[in-house]
């Protein structure tokens, strides 16, 4: 077996270096190789495919590899992007047995600040099995930042990375003036000590088609909202043999951050859970003051949680859930004082209090009489003037 080492610029003058363009090659592929401080990214277009198998990439002060489906415009959304978009052609590219370790993207533009491993861009579909991220650091998303593409992760290790902004690990988004979804699957991959500074400890997936089979998510964290994972739109998602073990914030959604749309008229957001345990996963929030004291206090309490709804949100249970602490604190929702009748505000979904592991009995809520309620569906409407968990995108 041939171990290509490229270390130190492969013997280039400079760590100030340019990339390794490949603009007219119709597939690029490497296997066994390192790459190790850099000062631009490795790959920085994309062929029509590019393979990876059995590489290194340490020590990159820039994202090193970004992937854009059209690397000779801006990747701002002008008018001149959608008018060409039929000159586009769908791309693929693929990762197996690869380590990302130590890499960086703080740059100040859109692209140079997130993804601290790889920054996709456009109709690409994108593959990873058995890869390593390590480390990695980024303003918004620690390890990847996928832009309306479609993305397969599977057998993969996501450890220790972090965002000094939001998204410690994997960052999936869409935009409208693209005319394909983005989509996200992954499966038997953990995702363990991811850190945010301020939301989303482990994964933001954003009007984004999910989907989350036999991971784990385990002492993720976030400054703000969300410890572990967020899903946010009004595109379905699923999650199957999942396992949320310690992750902690210091607002609301410990484990699991659900986020419907604003419109009630709209498509609800239709979430699935099947054979979920949340074990130890904590949230703080300031004590409510004492009637009898005449000053309040500013004291947080711990407590343990897992979901947080926010917006119009439909939950769907299939086989056991596995929750442990306070039946009341399982699942916390934002609520508006002043609701219209057929709005339903509850924050107990169901009503058992029993220790892990048990059958979740159809949830018991509270309504209006004019809401007509139809099981297993809980709908919640969105406060109003809430700061949204929808992160801001600045673009070139």
């Amino acid at each position: 077996m041939i171990n290509l080492t490229i270390t130190n610029l492969m013997i280039m003058s400079s760590i100030s270096s340019s990339p390794m363009y490949t603009h007219s090659r119709q597939s690029f592929a490497l296997q066994f190789s390192t790459f190790s401080k850099f000062a631009s990214p490795f790959l920085h277009s994309l062929p029509k495919e590019v393979k990876f198998r059995g590489c290194l990439f340490s020590k990159f002060i820039k994202t090193p590899i970004q992937l854009r489906q059209n690397d000779a415009r801006s990747l701002s959304p002008t008018q001149d992007i959608v008018k060409d978009r039929q000159l586009l052609v769908n791309m693929s590219a693929s990762f197996e047995d690869t380590k990302f370790i130590d890499n960086t993207a703080l740059g100040s533009n859109f692209n140079e600040s997130c993804g601290g491993a790889i920054f996709v861009w456009g109709e690409v579909t994108i593959v990873f099995k058995k890869c390593t991220f390590q480390r990695c650091a980024a303003n918004n998303a620690g390890a990847l930042c996928l832009c309306c593409c479609s993305t397969n992760i599977s057998e993969c290790t996501f450890e220790k990375c972090i965002a000094y902004n939001n998204v410690g690990a994997i960052w999936a988004l869409s935009f409208s003036y693209f005319s394909h979804d983005c989509n996200l699957f992954i499966e038997y991959s953990n995702f363990t000590d991811n850190k945010a500074g301020e939301n989303c400890g482990a994964i933001n997936a954003n009007l984004t088609n999910t989907i989350i089979n036999n991971c784990k998510f385990i002492g993720n964290t976030a400054n703000l909202s969300c410890g572990a994972v967020a899903l946010i739109g009004e595109y379905s998602s699923y999650l199957n043999y999942v396992e949320f073990i310690n992750n902690s914030c210091l607002q609301n959604g410990a484990a699991l951050w659900i986020q419907g749309n604003r419109d009630y008229m709209k498509n609800i957001f239709k979430i699935s859970l099947n054979f979920i345990v949340f074990e130890n996963n904590r949230f703080d929030f300031k004590e409510e003051p004492d009637q009898e004291k005449t000053t309040s206090s500013d004291k947080l309490v711990s407590k343990i949680g897992a979901i947080h709804t926010f917006g119009i949100v439909s939950l769907f249970y299939d086989g056991e859930i596995c929750f442990d602490g306070v039946y009341e604190n399982f699942i916390r929702t934002e609520k508006d004082k002043n609701f219209l009748p057929g709005q339903n505000f509850r924050e107990i979904l169901f009503n058992s209090s029993s220790k892990c592991p048990f059958k979740l009995v159809e949830p018991t809520p509270v309504v209006c009489e004019e809401f007509e309620y139809t099981n297993p569906y809980i709908e919640n409407r969105l406060i109003k003037n809430k700061l949204a968990l929808f992160l801001p995108i600045f673009m070139m």
